[in-house]
């Protein structure tokens, strides 16, 4: 067993050469862009979503699939807040019943009542936004969506599904691109600077 871990942490250390360890850091900071500019896009669009304009048939496929997912949440939702709207009234009626007597119940009813509470504001969180895909401005991308852009983006590959509508996002669109190409050609120049280093 040792031997074999052993041979592991060899190969492991083979491969953590200078080489690998530049390109790792470099792949990790490309990671990075591509997450925060992602994160900052999904923050202008819930700022004012009409920084960007998404394709028509894109909106109408999304907001199928969109309303399709949201119902089932709130279907689940239904359900939750049902059992527990069900253990708190019986919680109630145990308690008015047996005044006398110390009420024994498993879950806190504070920690219902802010269950039933969240429960309640997220089915009108999800019917507003169901409500929404009829409007010129459906609620219907999330983070992801978002993500997707930005990577999309990022590698300069541009399917036109989400287009920025905005001066704003589109500065911030060039200098995405400028720092992951200044990435990438840090990469590339880097990397054939160590070889022929190596080769002297």
């Amino acid at each position: 067993m040792n031997i074999y871990f052993g041979s592991m942490l060899g190969k492991i250390k083979s491969y953590a050469n200078e080489d690998n360890v530049f390109l790792i850091k470099t792949f990790v900071c490309y990671i990075v862009l591509w997450f925060s500019f992602g994160i900052i896009y999904f923050l202008m669009y819930v700022y004012n979503p009409s920084s960007f304009v998404f394709n028509e048939n894109i909106i109408s496929s999304q907001s199928t699939f969109y309303k399709t997912q949201t119902e089932e949440k709130i279907r689940e939702l239904n359900r939750d807040l049902n059992r527990l709207e069900e253990y708190r009234n019986e919680y109630y009626r145990w308690k008015n019943s047996n005044p006398q007597k110390p009420v024994i119940f498993l879950t806190d009813i504070d920690y219902v009542n802010e269950r039933i509470r969240e429960s309640k504001s997220a089915i009108q969180h999800y019917t507003r936004r169901i409500e929404s895909i009829t409007t010129r401005e459906p609620e219907v991308w999330e983070l992801a969506d978002f993500l997707y852009f930005s990577l999309i983006t990022q590698t300069t590959v541009g399917y036109g599904d989400i287009l920025p509508n905005n001066r704003t996002v589109r500065i911030l669109i060039t200098f995405q691109l400028l720092i992951s190409l200044f990435l990438i050609a840090f990469v590339m120049t880097g990397y054939a600077m160590r070889k022929k280093d190596r080769g002297n």
